[in-house]
Formats: C-alpha cells, structure tokens, sequence
C-alpha cells in the first residue's frame, strides 16, 4: 500500500481556508461577495499526526476492501428514493439543517485538501467548500441565464444559491427519484424556492421531452458519478438540445495524478465504486471535432475522504 508522507509535528498547527486558497485553485479573481464569505465562514482545519495517518491508512484500505463498498449504477435508484426521502421528511417536520445529504453528515471526521486528507475543525467543512464552489459557478455563469437546470438536484440544496444569485430565471431541478420532485415542490409551495419546478429526468435513459430552454445554464454536482462510463446518453442529450453552458463538479480520473497516494487511493475508490469514468475523455474528443468548447478544467482539491470533485466547463458550439 502506498505510504503518505508524515507531516512534521510543526505541521499539525491549525490552518484557515482564505479567498487566496480559492483564486490558486479556480484561477480566477474572486468578487468581494465572495472573498467575505469565505473570511466569515472561517474553516479552519489541521494536518494529520502520524498516529492519526497510520490509522487513516487503514481505515482506507479497508473501506476499498469491504464488499459494503459496492458499485453505483441503475439498481441504486431504491437507495436514493429512501435517501432523498429522509430528507423529504426532515423538511416537512420542520428538522434542523433538513437539506443536507446524509453523506456528509457521516463523513465529518476527515477532509481531503489540497492532495492530502486533513482533521476539519469546523463543522460541515467539505460541505461548505463544495458549495463555495457551487456558488463559484452560479456567480461566474448563471446570472445571464434565462433558464436554470440542476441535473441531478437530490434535496435541491445548490439551487438555493441559484436564485440568490439569478432571482428571474427559470429554475428546474431534475432527479431520477420521485422523492426529489416532492422535496423541490415543497420548498416552492414555501417560498424557499419560489417558482422552482422539479422533473424527473434518468442519466441512463434521457427523456427528450424535457426541451432546454434558450439561452440556459446546465450544472450537475457529484450526480454524473453515479453513471460509471454510461456518460454518452447524457452528453448526447446536451448537444441535442445546446444549452448556453454546461458546468459539472465530479469526480473525474483523468484529473489525478496517480504520483500522490491520496489520488491513488482516490482512484481504486472511483473503480471500486464505479463512478464516472472517461466523460472528460469524451468531451476532449467532442472538442477535437469541434462539437464543444471546453472551457474550464479546474481540480478543487476537497471531498470528503477521497478526492471527490473536478470543475469541468464546457459550450457547444451552434452550428
């Protein structure tokens, strides 16, 4: 097993995620609306003691091992319509933070940062950074957009941010469990979500009478892996129907760099769970024809035990 590299005992300090993690990471000037909430989200974290990595190690190896660990894929829809039923529930009781997948409510021990797992010292901490990074992509593409589609949506938590940021649009949250749809509507009928419409749309069957509308925005967060390499139904879908952009945070193999143990491990995770696989191989080869333009490929370098998101940005092209 591939043996990280301990970190010295002057490294083990606490440490804060500042707006200038965020600027090297996507790139990008960052608005001050922006810069702000990371300074008042304050997520601090620390590095790992030796004894702390030791036990990592195995407690990784045997995740990977465990035959609980099993594939994602078209059997799962049960285990998603109990999932995002929960939260139906939770919402519908009125239950603290009833949004939140329980995923990460069972994953707040460790982080993976910056190519390395790291001991948060702040509550939610990968759930925050994600959706910073949502909020990135809201910020950067949805506010020209006349219509707004969540591929994908679950408890419809990221399109909260979407009509912060775009009050006029078109909001659309689309899941294959019917569960979803109940969550969507009842945050509409509330006011949470004012005007949001929820439909089910399956990765692995698209339905084509779900027409895009003009001059729309696309983005899907960690759904697609749900698909393993059955990714080319979808991308055919988007070209069909050429959407304004197209936004994506997924796990994506082709982005790590198999030098560090912790995207190796991230990796045999991706196999082991068959998660999605060559879908930025397929849309390089998209843009070698000339069908998509992709704009962005930005590794976020956050998740909750692996490695667990890539930025991905990409237009079709309008003949």
């Amino acid at each position: 097993m591939p043996q990280i590299r301990i970190p010295e005992p002057n490294e083990t300090e606490s440490k804060k995620i500042t707006p200038e993690d965020f600027a090297d990471i996507l790139q990008d000037d960052l608005e001050q609306e922006f810069k702000e909430r990371i300074v008042r989200l304050n997520l601090q974290y620390r590095n790992l003691s030796e004894a702390e990595w030791e036990e990592r190690e195995k407690w990784i190896q045997n995740l990977i091992d465990s035959p609980k660990t099993d594939a994602s894929g078209e059997h799962r829809l049960s285990v998603w319509e109990k999932g995002w039923g929960s939260n139906l529930r939770a919402l519908k009781d009125n239950q603290d933070n009833p949004l939140v997948p329980g995923y990460f409510e069972k994953q707040q021990d460790y982080a993976a940062w910056r190519g390395r797992l790291v001991k948060p010292l702040t509550s939610n901490f990968s759930y925050q950074i994600l959706g910073l990074n949502v909020r990135w992509i809201l910020q950067k593409y949805a506010r020209p957009a006349r219509a707004i589609y969540e591929f994908g949506c679950g408890t419809g938590h990221h399109l909260i941010q979407a009509r912060e940021i775009n009050p006029s649009a078109n909001l659309y949250g689309l899941d294959w469990a019917e569960a979803s749809q109940g969550i969507i509507e009842e945050m509409s009928q509330r006011g949470i979500l004012p005007g949001a419409q929820g439909k089910r749309f399956d990765f692995f069957n698209p339905d084509y009478g779900v027409v895009l509308e003009r001059e729309s925005m696309v983005y899907t967060i960690a759904a697609l892996e749900q698909v393993g390499t059955k990714h080319d139904k979808f991308i055919d879908y988007l070209l069909k129907n050429k959407p304004e952009i197209c936004c994506h945070i997924e796990p994506i193999p082709e982005s790590l760099n198999l030098e560090n143990p912790l995207d190796r491990w991230s990796d045999t995770y991706y196999k082991k769970r068959n998660y999605l696989s060559g879908f930025l191989t397929s849309l390089r080869e998209l843009e070698k024809k000339g069908s998509i333009k992709i704009e962005k490929v930005r590794r976020t370098y956050v998740g909750n035990f692996f490695e667990g998101y890539t930025l991905i940005v990409w237009r079709p092209v309008v003949d």
